[in-house]
């Protein structure tokens, strides 16, 4: 479902590379937009295998959340119009948003 969908782009920090294209530093695609640019299997692959060589990891993703994530960004694509105005992106600054990113890619498991 899309409400699993968002649940999983929250938990593994989607919005930290996928701001809208106005506001994005790593020119990895606005979320919003995926859904209508990419085949469903271009999609379903990207979300299978990351784009490694673009900077996108492999979330390791099974077929059902897969599913769930294609719904989340398709209901986000339908309904983008409608919290264009309003997001939490427009209520933060681009500095507050790239305060609260994880950067999980660039820790190091051998400190501390």
């Amino acid at each position: 479902s899309a409400a699993k969908g968002l649940k999983l782009a929250q938990e593994n920090a989607c919005i930290s590379c996928h701001l809208p294209n106005t506001q994005n530093l790593f020119q990895a695609p606005d979320l919003s937009l995926l859904s209508a640019r990419l085949a469903r299997y271009n999609l379903e692959s990207i979300l299978r295998q990351g784009l490694p060589e673009k900077g996108m990891p492999n979330f390791q993703f099974d077929t059902i959340q897969i599913e769930h994530l294609v719904a989340y960004l398709a209901w986000l694509n339908i309904n983008k119009e409608g919290f264009k105005n309003n997001s939490v992106l427009d209520r933060m600054s681009i500095i507050e948003i790239y305060r609260k990113i994880t950067w999980f890619e660039h820790k190091n498991d051998n400190k501390n």
